[in-house]
């Protein structure tokens, strides 16, 4: 009876564990952006209709997907009148421009000729629309409109928010881009003056109305010269901002991400998208708009060929990181590794035939997704020290994951003892090349169990499978009179990697003994466990799901 108890525990650990790895999964790994947008072919998808009805130049666009119909604010131009018009699409490439008057057109009562740049919100109110207006002077203010459709606006009379004389921002309020988190809307603005280019400002408002500019105006964005119209995606807890950049000109659509919209810095290679030759946007593009809608990435962005100005379609499909599931102790098998010690590569492993818990864990990550080509297991030779089996582990991310992955960070999750080939790759390897680590039920500060077999080759005589597993690699591996104890620490190096690194015996007074003084101590955690804390907060995130035993 107490037998079946023991396995029954050890199959319900087993099971947590996956638990704790699904739940991982659901809830932390983030949704990723890559620098690998594709212009559609046709473009562009929005130009001035052949009537002059929106003017002789269509750019600067904002869109919406809502009830199953994207939806498009842009402005056009004819002669020095900037109006704001609205067309709709079924996807996101054939427009039809549903109203063909102007939706809001500049107040010419308060001497200005323009209403351009619009960035819309709608909520439970109804639609929010904020955008630049200006007069012949070409001093920006930012006005706020409201509407119950999107296609009838009510301006409100006062401007929101007006440049500083003398300021970085005496030009005026450019480009907004609003985020609302529920309580606090959050404005990124584009400005200037004379003595300086175009750079980027934030501010923030608890009503849409009144702003409060940062004081540490204008923020770091990366640049080729100068920085501006900012569109703003929040995920998973990062601020995402695409903007156009360049010195004379604007030659390229950055990609920037900040934790608290005030810090930016590049994910990689700052360029998503460039001028073309020959094409539509062969001498500027600018005024991104990005949409997020299921597994895809959509931007509509101002392109400029020389002549006239018109709107292009980007689009990007978003890729999976690979996931990289390494299996706990003994759930790896090599017949004549096992059994008669013989040398096996590292793709000879395989995983035992009875071990069936992973397969959940991969049919689950296919349907939210994933396919073969995400996700890999890594059969190993678990006998080896966890150091040898990192370096094991780095051939195999190079082989088999990154090679087929480019741009790609892997997501290793480590069961049980390889939680520890994990970490110790990517404090050892290659770090950069890591998205996450996900370890449950991993021994970081060892396991007290070895120290029996390692130090005198007394195994516990537990009514276990795994005490009857040891027993028999020991038996097939004994070399002639050897004992137990050297046996042990022949056939398996890796418990030298399990031994404590805290203090867990004591003398016969009582007293402990510090495990750095010990005869036999964990060579490999001990110097690495100093630099642990370091390691994970140097990561982008590390969730740790660990039995410390």
């Amino acid at each position: 009876m107490n037998r079946y108890k023991t396995i029954l525990k050890s199959k319900f650990f087993i099971l947590n564990s996956i638990f704790c790895i699904l739940c991982t999964i659901f809830f932390l790994l983030p949704t990723t952006v890559k620098a690998e947008w594709t212009k559609y072919p046709n473009n562009p998808v929005l130009s001035a209709s052949e009537d002059g009805s929106d003017g002789t130049k269509n750019y600067a666009p904002f869109v919406m997907f809502e009830n199953g119909i994207f939806k498009m604010w842009y402005h056009g131009v004819s002669g020095l009148i900037f109006k704001i018009y609205y067309a709709e699409s079924p996807d996101g490439i054939h427009w039809n421009k549903t109203v063909k008057e102007p939706v809001v057109s500049p107040l010419s009562d308060h001497g200005e000729i323009a209403a351009a740049e619009p960035w819309v919100i709608h909520d439970e109110t109804g639609y929010k629309m904020w955008f630049n207006a200006f007069g012949t002077n070409y001093v920006y203010r930012m006005r706020y409109a409201t509407s119950v459709d999107g296609i009838h606006w009510d301006i409100r009379t006062e401007p929101v928010l007006d440049g500083q004389y003398g300021s970085w921002d005496a030009i005026g309020i450019t480009h907004p881009s609003i985020y609302y988190d529920g309580s606090l809307y959050h404005l990124w603005y584009s400005s200037s003056n004379i003595q300086s280019g175009w750079k980027v400002g934030y501010a923030t408002s608890p009503d849409g109305i009144t702003w409060t500019k940062f004081a540490g105006n204008p923020l770091n964005f990366p640049s080729a010269g100068f920085a501006e119209a900012v569109s703003i995606m929040k995920i998973d807890d990062v601020f995402h901002a695409w903007y156009d950049t360049g010195y004379y000109r604007c030659t390229d659509i950055y990609h920037a991400v900040s934790k608290n919209g005030i810090d930016w810095a590049c994910d990689g290679d700052c360029t998503v998208l460039t001028v073309g030759l020959d094409t539509q946007d062969s001498s500027e593009i600018l005024s991104p708009s990005v949409l997020k809608l299921n597994s895809t990435y959509y931007m509509w962005y101002s392109a400029d060929n020389g002549t006239t100005r018109h709107i292009n379609l980007a689009t990007e499909e978003i890729g999976k990181d690979p996931i990289v599931i390494i299996p706990g102790l003994f759930a790896s098998w090599n017949r004549n590794g096992i059994l008669h010690n013989e040398n096996a590569g590292i793709y000879d492993w395989k995983i035992m035939p009875e071990v069936k818990e992973y397969e959940g864990i991969i049919s689950t990550l296919k349907a939210i997704g994933y396919t073969e080509e995400d996700v890999f297991l890594f059969p190993y030779d678990w006998r080896k020290s966890v150091e040898e089996t990192a370096g094991d582990l780095d051939v195999f991310l190079e082989q088999k994951v990154l090679l087929n992955h480019a741009n790609k960070k892997v997501i290793l999750i480590g069961h049980s003892l390889e939680g520890l080939v994990g970490r110790i790759w990517a404090q050892k390897y290659q770090k950069d090349s890591l998205n996450r680590l996900i370890t449950v039920g991993t021994p970081h500060q060892g396991v007290a169990q070895v120290y029996k077999p390692l130090e005198s080759g007394e195994i516990e005589r537990d009514n276990t499978l795994l005490w009857l597993a040891e027993k028999l690699i020991l038996i097939l591996n004994k070399t002639g009179l050897e004992s137990d104890r050297i046996t042990f620490r022949r056939v398996f190096p890796v418990a030298y990697d399990l031994l404590p690194i805290l203090n867990f015996l004591k003398n016969e007074a009582g007293e402990d003994l510090a495990t750095e003084d010990l005869s036999i101590k964990n060579e490999l955690l001990l110097p690495m466990i100093v630099v642990l804390t370091r390691f994970i907060q140097s990561l982008y995130l590390c969730t740790v799901i660990s039995q410390i035993r």
